[in-house]
């Protein structure tokens, strides 16, 4: 649970309101409205690569040379690739009922409408009004688990979150109440300038004194799972309150620095707070200490403004950075802290979890951002801190608002605006990265539940639309790609095994998945792809000199079979998804097999998904020169084959796998002299692919960065204004070489 009280000591929200004001007053340098921009210049000028014509145009040391297409069913795009009867029979994704469509829906990604969607969905539970004349609110908080709201005025006052209606009221207190806190249960606590008191919901007619206090307090938090209270006074020195043997102690220790900020062990054997030069530990047995830590800061004028105790991990934030140590850890002294990359957002909350499904520390956090046009945005979002990934932000009311509380989980969001508290409840929380739907198919391989996986993958063809900025045929690839990680991981842990109860229990598993292959479609697509990862994996990335006898005969191998297994399955069924047509051609490229053994395959595949990111990335990088090509060759291959799909669609995935090229290229500019790519067309995509919500960030980046180098102003605005909304932007995420692209990232950050 949030400490409001606390938290608007550390960061005023007037401030903010300040912010805002003169960002719109123009005292901040704000980027130049679009219409403003200089015109964009003529590019480099582009080598002709209509591909549809037979010959490819290709440049070679910068000579133009003729060379016949290795694909010559692509001369055209008014010849038929396929007979019209061919097409008509194509099977239709059988329909689910609408019971099963609701429960594979919120298996799968959201319940919001349409599923998938990338928006956050917030149900407003409501506004409660406090009136006129209930006086300045000094303090509230929400319970641990969401059901009630605590309001601190003239008044203690608890209300009733799902109906919004009055608990009941509390008197018993001499002095002004600054802070209150509400672990879990029904039981809560508030503090004045003398003493804490408590009261629980539904039995307490007044508030019963618990302790006499010293002095004011400064800030107060509880133990997650513990019934634990350790709180500072305003000196700094720390008291330890057991609330279920109602003991207090005054413990012999002092939070320093410029801010007091305190975070406690979930278990309540600790605390992490502030020292006058960095962070402190303290591990106690009960009452005792026994332990003590000091971590200190990196820089010089460094303050830490949050912290919280997951199960796992220790997090403190000093604004720019977040900072890591193990919670538990035998050599404290010699650990340092883990630091996160600078962070785009400023948080002004956070509240830690540990998430046992993604083995990672997921924090809640209240951040204040500005996007690229300079406007302040005050939002709550879920962070992970490993990989700095984070759900969509759900902005909250800026104007008038006076202080924001969360409730234990992270599911609830209170705002105090003016004379009213308004309550919003989390619906859905969805990650970029598509990790839920990840985490639900490799849940299900691992059990062995075959059956979901099949309707699940069943379910993703039946999409219409995307989700995510993904077709019905990439939510497809997802499923079977993970399940083809969980494959590989059992198969390689069964090679490497000595332990024989255990080499049988991984044998009898993939011999039940390879049962399940020879029937489901997502199961043969799943074990192609591992055959190819482990085939490739034994062989390394070296140069081929640099590979064993052994890794080519693995690879040889793994790469033989597959391509028998597919062929099969393709002359049985030619409808298969556009995946295993990718997988051909990528088992063609690594046996080094002539363009014509597979030129059906793909004239089929063409015919089926013509602007298939997958299928056509693969016959790219097998036209690339380190393959079977000359440069140019893989520009023109997509070029023509994009033709056969619908304008749109075709230019936002052939953005798509321009971004994917950029990093075979030290520079930008390298697509164009080298690769004979059109850069502009894939930049003029960019309002495409933002509309529909993209999962990968990283495409978006590598056009950015297009838009940049060819002073394309307009998209370039359009993407950062997105990144800005939708990414914690992580530098040292991309690579070194985009860094120099993202000015306009960085030209409104947040004070």
């Amino acid at each position: 649970m949030l400490n409001s009280k606390n938290a608007r000591n550390r960061f005023p929200l007037s401030g903010l309101l300040v912010l805002a004001f003169v960002v719109t007053a123009g005292c901040e340098p704000v980027p130049a409205p679009v219409s403003e921009l200089p015109a964009v210049p003529a590019g480099i000028e582009m080598v002709d690569m209509d591909s549809g014509r037979f010959d490819w145009n290709t440049g070679v040391g910068g000579l133009i040379v003729n060379k016949p297409a290795p694909f010559t069913f692509l001369r055209s795009k008014d010849e038929p690739l396929v007979s019209a009867e061919f097409l008509a029979a194509r099977p239709k994704p059988a329909p689910f009922d609408a019971e099963t469509e609701r429960k594979l829906a919120n298996l799968m990604g959201s319940r919001a409408e349409p599923f998938f969607s990338q928006r956050p969905f917030f149900s407003a539970q409501g506004e409660i009004d406090l009136g006129t004349d209930a006086g300045a609110v000094s303090s509230f908080a929400l319970s641990a688990d969401g059901k009630y709201l605590l309001v601190v005025a003239k008044e203690v006052v608890v209300y009733e979150v799902e109906s919004r209606q009055l608990k009941f009221r509390l008197g018993g207190v001499e002095g002004s109440v600054s802070h209150c806190l509400w672990p879990a249960g029904d039981t809560f606590y508030v503090a004045d300038e003398k003493a804490i008191h408590r009261a629980t919901v539904g039995t307490s007619e007044s508030l019963q004194q618990v302790k006499t206090l010293s002095q004011p307090l400064a800030t107060w938090q509880h133990a997650a799972k513990a019934p634990v209270i350790f709180g500072c006074y305003q000196d700094g020195k720390v008291f330890r309150l057991d609330t279920k043997e109602n003991r207090f102690v005054d413990l012999k220790v002092t939070v320093g620095g410029k801010l007091k900020v305190l975070a406690v062990q979930p278990n309540g054997d600790g605390i992490l707070c502030t020292a006058d030069n960095g962070v402190t530990t303290f591990r106690f047995d009960n009452e005792r200490l026994v332990n003590r830590q000091l971590t200190a800061l990196n820089r010089d004028n460094q303050v830490v403004s949050l912290a919280c105790w997951t199960s796992t991990s220790r997090l403190w934030s000093d604004g720019d950075n977040i900072y890591s140590l193990p919670s538990e850890n035998a050599e404290e002294s010699a650990k340092q802290p883990e630091r996160s990359p600078r962070l785009l957002w400023k948080p002004l909350a956070l509240i830690g979890k540990y998430d046992k499904e993604d083995n990672q520390n997921q924090i809640t956090a209240v951040v204040r951002r500005k996007d690229i046009e300079g406007n302040l945005h005050l939002s709550v979002a879920d962070v992970y801190h490993e990989d700095l990934t984070h759900s969509i932000p759900f902005d909250l009311q800026v104007e008038n608002l006076k202080d924001v509380a969360l409730d234990g989980r992270g599911l609830m969001v209170a705002q105090h605006l003016g004379n009213a508290i308004q309550i919003h409840r989390r619906g859905v929380w969805e990650f970029p990265n598509l990790a839920r739907t990840r985490y639900i198919v490799a849940t299900a391989f691992r059990t062995q539940n075959f059956d979901r996986i099949d309707q699940l993958a069943k379910f993703a063809l039946a999409g219409e639309g995307y989700r995510w900025g993904l077709d019905a045929q990439e939510m497809f690839g997802i499923v079977q790609d993970t399940c083809a990680e969980v494959w590989l991981q059992v198969r390689q842990r069964w090679g490497e095994t000595e332990d024989e109860a255990e080499k049988q229990k991984y044998a009898e598993f993939l011999s039940k998945a390879e049962k399940w292959a020879e029937t489901s479609v997502v199961g043969m697509s799943s074990q192609l792809d591992m055959k190819i990862q482990f085939g490739w994996k034994a062989r390394g990335d070296g140069l081929g000199y640099t590979v064993s006898q052994q890794g080519w005969k693995v690879l040889e191998r793994e790469l033989a079979e597959a391509a028998e297994m597919l062929d099969d399955w393709l002359k049985e069924d030619p409808y298969a998804p556009a995946i295993m047509y990718a997988h051909r051609m990528t088992i063609a490229m690594g046996r080094g097999e002539s363009h014509s053994s597979v030129e059906e395959h793909l004239r089929v595949a063409t015919a089926l998904y013509p602007t298939h990111v997958s299928l056509h990335s693969a016959v790219a990088e097998w036209l690339a020169p380190k393959w079977s090509g000359s440069e140019g060759d893989s520009a023109g291959y997509l070029a023509a084959v994009m033709k056969h799909g619908d304008p749109e669609v075709a230019a936002r995935q052939y953005a798509r796998i321009v971004c994917n090229k950029l990093g075979h290229y030290t520079e930008p500019v390298g697509l164009v002299l080298h690769g004979h790519y059109d850069v502009r067309s894939a930049v003029l995509a960019a309002e495409s692919m933002v509309s529909l919500e993209p999962a990968y960030d990283w495409h978006l980046v590598r056009l950015l960065a297009l838009a940049n180098s060819f002073e394309m102003r307009t998209q370039e605005l359009i993407l950062a204004k997105y990144m800005q909304a939708h990414f914690l932007y992580d530098p040292s995420r991309y690579g070194e070489r985009y860094q120099q692209f993202m000015p306009a990232l960085y030209e409104n950050l947040p004070e």
